[in-house]
C-alpha cells in the first residue's frame, strides 16, 4: 500500500525508528532543518492533509498544516491538545469544571 507519506525524524529513539516502515510510504522526509523547507517538500509532493503518525509528531503536524494553510485544528491551540496543565487551564477559561492542578 505505497500510497501514504510519513513526516518523520530520524533524530528519534530507536524503538520508533525500528517500527518505521519506508517501503509502505511514497516519502519519508526527515525533518532537520526549517519548518519552511519541510513544509516546501511536502508541497512539492501535493499533500493535502498532514496528520500524526505517534505522538513526537503531534505538534510538528499542526505547525505544518498552519504552513500549508490546510485545514487542521491549527498551530495556535496546540498546546491545549499536548499539555495536560494547559488543556485543564483551558477548559476552566471557557466556564467548565476543570480538575485541581498545581503547576
Amino acid at each position: 500500500m505505497n500510497n501514504f507519506l510519513t513526516k518523520n525524524s530520524l533524530d528519534l529513539a530507536d524503538f520508533w525508528i525500528k517500527a518505521l516502515q519506508p517501503e509502505k510510504f511514497i516519502s519519508v522526509i526527515d525533518h532537520k532543518s526549517s519548518i519552511q523547507d519541510t513544509a516546501q517538500q511536502l508541497r512539492d509532493l501535493n499533500v493535502t492533509a498532514v496528520v500524526a503518525g505517534s505522538e513526537p509528531g503531534v505538534m510538528l503536524a499542526d505547525d505544518l498544516s498552519d504552513k500549508l494553510n490546510l485545514v487542521s485544528n491549527g498551530a495556535a491551540t496546540k498546546e491545549w491538545r499536548r499539555n495536560k496543565y494547559a488543556m485543564q487551564e483551558r477548559v476552566r477559561e471557557v466556564g467548565l469544571r476543570a480538575v485541581k492542578q498545581l503547576y
